[in-house]
């Protein structure tokens, strides 16, 4: 099958799961006879709910992240969070009777103003000028793909290379489906959507199914907020430039008021009225030429961010730089057809926010090593493993550079001496004398 037809259907399962929480939140809601116009609101307070609770965990847990917990705590945060939420228009549209168009409508405008309170406080905790929050890790295991996904061939990579969170959104499809079409209580809902009094008089709780059937739905949206954030960004990237410093062509009120003065008179103007004129447009054209080379540059820079991205697509999904593939600037004008000075211009001083930080362009060039099998790697996964190496010696008896050399070597990884030193040193390590403690 076609690749690009099997990106598409990926990104539809992808971009339908968070539609499908919602509406399945939304059409129990309703089967309740309540009209909840709220769903965006407690989405986006279940997602901010999950965000705060796996934050919360990602910093008391520093380094070593339990995956249960990674994806438990979240979880559990976005229920309670949308649960609240649910339980307010509850509150509103079943014990004081509020019209509910409205009390939806200010139950959304209410969650998106909490989100961006509890993300902004979430941001001055970290001391961050970057105005986001990375949970990197909480997020790795909220993707955790089925193991066998890679031996299924089409069918893997269409139905079973997804977070748990897709197939239990159908699960929560299907199982709902069954309780109202099949089930008492599912009976018993409805009974109290379709006619609320008669209902009352067979003796159901009207309130209790309406609060019921209400928070269920909140809950069951308010995962597909947590989804949105914490899953769906898998392999799905958005770029776009900050155009804040375009400016706008401004005339001042006294040239205009001046030029239509002058156009007032006919052809009675003089020659210091025709200078004047001159001047304006002179100054105009400047800035209109003044803006499109700005405008010429954003596009430029937009275009080799874009095959920056498409070549190093794996890095960018979690922020693994073993994932980072082997490229020089060549590789990069090759793709834009661009020179490869503009190249190196465009990304000279440039940054790139991405969920896991703040990245320097220059910094995801590197260059090509060969392992035995033939294969292309790039200099930061030796790096890594240079690393790793160093952490896990036994400090008493530091590893040499021709030891870190075998030791690489065994693994696959042509490299010299001399190279081992390089990149220790571009790593800020000393020596192994240097490392040694008694």
């Amino acid at each position: 099958m076609n690749n690009a037809l099997i990106q598409f259907l990926q990104s539809s399962i992808l971009l339908g799961t968070p539609l499908l929480f919602g509406s399945v939140g939304e059409i129990l809601t309703e089967k309740s006879g309540n009209l909840n116009l709220g769903i965006p609101g407690i989405m986006y307070v279940g997602g901010i709910s999950g965000v705060v609770g796996g934050f919360l965990y990602q910093q008391a847990a520093g380094g070593k992240v339990n995956a249960v917990l990674a994806i438990l705590i979240p979880l559990l945060s976005a229920l309670a969070g949308s649960l609240l939420a649910s339980l307010i228009y509850c509150f509103l549209t079943v014990t004081l009777r509020a019209n509910q168009n409205v009390a939806g409508l200010a139950l959304t405008t209410f969650g998106v103003g909490c989100g961006n309170f509890f993300g902004g406080s979430l941001i001055k905790v970290l001391k961050s000028d970057a105005p986001f929050i990375a949970l990197t890790k909480i997020a790795k295991a909220f993707k955790t793909t089925l193991p066998f996904a890679d031996k299924c061939g089409v069918f893997g990579e269409l139905f079973l290379s997804y977070g748990f969170m897709v197939y239990l959104a159908v699960a929560i499809a299907i199982v709902c489906n069954r309780i109202l079409k099949k089930t008492r209580v599912g009976l018993q809902l409805r009974a109290v959507g379709e006619n609320p009094a008669t209902a009352d008089a067979a003796g159901i709780n009207v309130t209790k199914y309406k609060y019921f059937a209400t928070c269920i739905g909140g809950m069951i949206a308010g995962l597909g907020g947590l989804y949105f954030v914490l899953d769906y960004q898998n392999g799905i990237f958005e770029l776009s430039l900050n155009s804040s410093n375009i400016p706008d062509i401004k005339v001042n009120r006294r040239y205009v008021e001046m030029i239509r003065k002058m156009a007032t008179r006919g052809g009675q103007s003089t020659e210091a009225d025709r200078e004047a004129i001159q001047f304006v447009k002179n100054k105009i054209d400047s800035a209109k030429w003044f803006i499109s080379a700005i405008k010429q540059r954003h596009d430029t820079l937009m275009h080799t961010m874009q095959a920056i991205l498409d070549y190093q697509r794996e890095y960018f999904i979690d922020g693994d730089q073993s994932k980072l593939r082997p490229m020089i600037l060549k590789d990069i004008a090759d793709a834009t057809n661009l020179d490869v000075s503009t190249i190196s211009r465009v990304v000279n001083s440039k940054y790139v926010q991405t969920q896991f930080g703040i990245i320097l362009l220059k910094s995801l060039f590197s260059e090509a090593m060969q392992t035995d099998s033939g294969e292309e790697v790039s200099s930061y996964e030796i790096k890594n493993i240079l690393q790793q190496c160093i952490d896990e010696e036994d400090k008493r008896r530091p590893l040499t550079d021709e030891t870190l050399m075998d030791i690489l070597n065994s693994k696959g990884y042509r490299i010299a001496r001399r190279t081992v030193a390089k990149y220790r040193e571009m790593l800020g390590i000393p020596v192994a004398r240097l490392r040694k403690q008694i």
